[in-house]
């Protein structure tokens, strides 16, 4: 039985970084038996976020920094995203029509809501002037 791993990484607000922390996420899903489906899905979700945080949180590529760190159990994966722009409200985002197959999906534009369908849990918190996204993806039931 495999135990507990875990792995932080830390970037610069930058497009080019975007690939670095795909390639990290997908070693943690790997890490907790995750199917290779999942494995994109969790890519997806953190491409995404970390797009959000560049463009609509630090208002474009800096050197601010960008934390992400990953914690693999057995069946499941938690990544937890830390940056230091604004606060954002998550209800303020407006809603975007999502194709059928999540496959055909271009990315960019789907934010928070596209994020939530393909985790199993999302969990955002502001508090000390720090953003926490937490998201958690579990293995498809055998």
């Amino acid at each position: 039985m495999m135990g507990r791993r875990q792995a932080e990484i830390r970037v610069a607000a930058r497009y080019t970084e975007l690939e670095r922390l795909c390639a990290f996420v997908a070693e943690g899903a790997d890490a907790a038996g995750l199917s290779p489906q999942a494995r994109d899905h969790v890519q997806l979700a953190v491409d995404e976020a970390a797009t959000n945080v560049i463009q609509h949180g630090y208002g474009g590529e800096g050197d601010e920094l960008l934390r992400v760190a990953w914690r693999a159990d057995p069946g499941q994966l938690t990544i937890v995203l830390i940056d230091q722009a604004p606060p954002f409200d998550p209800d303020s985002i407006p809603e975007v029509p999502t194709p059928a197959n999540v496959d055909e999906l271009a990315i960019g534009g789907y934010g928070l809501r596209f994020i939530r369908q393909v985790m199993d849990e999302v969990d955002y918190v502001h508090a000390n002037g720090v953003n926490r996204l937490t998201l958690v993806k579990r293995a498809d039931p055998a």
